[in-house]
């Protein structure tokens, strides 16, 4: 008996409860970023962690944060690993000592990649390189071959382009010896394909 009052007293220290204290809790999508802020009424805790999670239940940390022990001041950090066309949801994970800690509300994100723009010229290569420009990009890296209509590899080739929103590829026309090139754009937005004559 009285191991189980025990128990249960130890289960009461451990606080894990939602609570108003974080009175502010945003996410927003800026420059190819999550931007997490948050202000709090609790001036006890020793750091925060900001957790993500893709079902809502399940989270895991993101970031841990240092307080600044100013209720009145604004908390701001990024997730770089920014999570398109899906929901993503967040919480903040408040300590106040090793036994008691307080969460957000959960608060749910997503965010709609737009299409790639691709534009690639000239379509009838009669001297010089090929051109690719490529925009509204959402990709870490993005891969570029071309394919001769017998399916040989004339071009491969691997960019990375680390979330730039745009990218500029020139081809050599010495790479493309043949009557008809196949390229192909490959991205995690998708892969674009596009037809080349050579004259």
């Amino acid at each position: 008996m009285r191991k189980l009052i025990m128990i249960s007293l130890i289960l009461l220290t451990i606080t894990q409860a939602y609570a108003d204290n974080i009175n502010i809790f945003k996410a927003d999508v800026e420059e190819k970023k999550v931007v997490l802020r948050w202000m709090t009424k609790e001036i006890r805790a020793q750091y925060f962690v900001v957790e993500k999670s893709t079902n809502g239940i399940y989270f895991k940390n993101v970031k841990k944060v240092n307080p600044l022990h100013d209720i009145g001041k604004l908390y701001k950090t990024y997730d770089h690993q920014l999570m398109g066309n899906q929901v993503v949801y967040y919480r903040i994970k408040q300590v106040i000592d090793e036994n008691n800690c307080i969460y957000s509300s959960i608060i749910p994100l997503r965010y709609q990649i737009p299409s790639l723009k691709i534009d690639v010229y000239p379509k009838l290569l009669m001297h010089g390189n090929v051109h690719v420009w490529l925009n509204d990009l959402h990709s870490r890296r993005v891969k570029i071959y071309a394919l001769s209509p017998d399916h040989k590899i004339l071009y491969n080739k691997f960019f990375n382009t680390r979330y730039k929103s745009s990218h500029y590829v020139e081809i050599p026309r010495k790479y493309l010896n043949s009557k008809a090139v196949k390229l192909f754009i490959v991205t995690d937005q998708g892969m674009k394909r596009e037809e080349i004559t050579i004259k």
